[in-house]
């Protein structure tokens, strides 16, 4: 299963609401963020404190092996938080 989202403008709460309702999904494996990816969330305005708020919601997810947040105005300070956050999964392909 994939989720596309690109070019939609859902910022740091759309973002927020995504996390909360794939907190606990058991089929989705994919989701990216951007507009040229199969599951796009790029474009999007997604800023550090969406980063934040995603990592702290997709805790319980098992299934997503592939994340990608391109176009999106996050700093180092969320680009640290995601690489981090991935780190202790290394099923997960990041594409930032």
């Amino acid at each position: 299963m994939y989720y596309k989202v690109g070019g939609n403008n859902i910022g740091n709460e759309g973002v927020i609401a995504l996390g909360d309702a794939l907190a606990e999904n058991n089929s989705l494996m994919e989701l990216t963020l951007c507009k040229y990816l199969l599951i796009s969330i790029d474009n999007n305005r997604i800023e550090d404190e969406g980063v934040i708020k995603l990592i702290e919601r997709m805790k319980g997810n098992k299934t997503l092996n592939k994340l990608a947040l391109e176009r999106n105005p996050i700093t180092e300070k969320g680009y640290e938080l995601l690489k981090d956050w991935v780190k202790e999964r290394s099923y997960i392909t990041l594409r930032i």
